[in-house]
């Protein structure tokens, strides 16, 4: 075969060979990307629509009960306190108590109106984001 004849087949098939295989590796890379863009927005979402709510909704519940719990013991020791001080049997104690009544009532509607909203927004965010949860949190 001749010599010149190999360099000009050659020549002429590395440049389309050369340019398909770019393509396909610019194809491949691209695919790549696409994937993994899809599941960063994925996991965005999952933080946007799922998560991150549903932390903030624990957080504030938390927070108040735990100032509800120590507004409770407080309420305790200020009613012993009460009963230490007065004479018995007990007189006129309606007065007495009505401050820790009132913080009694607070309490239960705080529960009512704050708290118990607040527990169902979380299971409703869950249910209507429930595909978003991972595997671990749905179990």
């Amino acid at each position: 075969m001749n010599p010149e004849l190999l360099v000009d087949v050659v020549k002429w098939t590395l440049a389309p060979i050369c340019t398909l295989l770019a393509g396909y590796i610019g194809v491949r890379y691209g695919l790549k990307q696409i994937r993994i863009q899809k599941r960063i927005d994925f996991i965005e979402r999952q933080l946007r629509e799922l998560y991150s709510p549903l932390l903030a909704y624990q957080k504030e519940i938390r927070a108040k009960s735990e100032l509800r719990l120590r507004i409770s013991k407080a309420t305790i020791e200020g009613r012993k306190e009460v009963f230490k001080i007065n004479p018995k049997p007990f007189v006129n104690h309606e007065k007495k108590f009505e401050p820790y009544n009132k913080i009694i009532e607070y309490d239960n509607k705080q529960l009512k109106n704050e708290l118990l909203p607040l527990y169902r927004k979380m299971l409703s965010t869950f249910r209507d984001n429930y595909w978003l949860a991972e595997s671990e949190t749905r179990k």
